[in-house]
């Protein structure tokens, strides 16, 4: 589909640039944030175009955004609660739920949208965070400060964030992990599979929460993962060190030091069609049907359940 770029002048203003110089987006007359349409008119983005390599990926239950380069927001598969939607805003973050997702913008506000059952659409005002994450029906996000507020659904304790201040922040279905700023890790919200049981050797630069599950990268690639195994997944292939890891519903993938993908756990549709070992990949991202990764290029492959499109991206 042809994309046009449209850019505000003095001359003449376009019905997009107009909307965003009403939102505030715009310095003065003369400069505007570029913003994106297609062939038809129809703004596809607004303020940052969804263009450029994927950075940051999130899976839904029938859905998955992704957050491309140039600071543009795409979702793609089930929007029957809004939840492929998302908002006008450059972004620099992202997390998503169930059916709903939320992003930090370039500015450093939350924004949320989708399903909102348990108000999980209503993040907390002003600026200041930098890193937003999404559980099945809750979210949490950190700030520049380290401080991590949750919203959302509580039934299982999942917004009741133990005090400190962090500098990574990971959720999960029904739990959430944060790393202390001064090292060492805490986990909260619902333990019935000993998810929160953090070893007692902490020390990891990257935690990923899943289902029921938790992993852990340590510093020379050992990947540590506890809570629930009842489809092995917390058993990576041993003897082998990893640069990154995903912890899905009841799965965990990771890419290997080699830039291959492993996938260890259930064998449901997110783990049929893997991609062969042809080429690399970057980074790997779980959900709970389906997965998706980023080759060597920048270019996003998703596999697994796609009854809404959700493993299809956009070409």
């Amino acid at each position: 589909m042809l994309t046009l770029t449209l850019i505000a002048c003095s001359h003449w203003i376009s019905p997009e640039v107009h909307e965003a110089r009403k939102q505030g987006r715009c310095e003065d007359e003369g400069t505007c944030e570029d913003l994106v349409a297609d062939d038809t008119g129809t703004t596809t983005t607004s303020g940052c175009r969804a263009a450029g390599a994927w950075v940051d990926v999130g899976l839904g239950e029938g859905h998955t955004c992704g957050l491309r380069s140039e600071g543009g927001i795409v979702c793609f598969g089930d929007d029957a609660s809004g939840q492929t939607s998302v908002p006008r805003g450059c972004y620099q973050s992202l997390g998503v739920g169930l059916d709903h997702g939320c992003a930090v913008t370039v500015d450093g506000a939350l924004t949320c949208w989708g399903d909102d059952a348990y108000d999980q659409d209503g993040a907390p005002g002003g600026s200041g965070w930098r890193q937003v994450r999404a559980g099945r029906q809750y979210a949490c996000a950190l700030s520049t400060g380290g401080e991590v507020s949750c919203w959302g659904d509580s039934s299982y304790g999942q917004l009741e964030v133990p005090p400190g201040t962090f500098t990574e922040l990971t959720v999960g279905g029904f739990h959430a992990c944060a790393r202390h700023d001064s090292g060492g890790l805490e986990c909260w919200g619902l333990d019935n599979y000993g998810q929160l049981l953090v070893p007692v050797d902490d020390d990891f630069e990257a935690i990923d929460a899943g289902g029921h599950h938790t992993c852990g990268l340590r510093p020379g690639g050992e990947v540590t993962c506890w809570g629930s195994d009842y489809e092995g997944q917390l058993m990576p292939p041993a003897g082998t060190d990893f640069g990154q890891v995903s912890a899905g519903w009841d799965y965990t993938c990771g890419v290997t030091d080699e830039e291959t993908l492993a996938c260890w756990g259930a064998e449901g549709g997110h783990q049929e069609g893997v991609p062969p070992d042809e080429g690399s990949w970057q980074r790997v991202f779980t959900g709970e049907k389906h997965t998706c990764a980023v080759d060597s290029v920048g270019e996003l492959v998703c596999w697994g359940y796609d009854y809404f499109g959700q493993a299809t991206p956009p070409g």
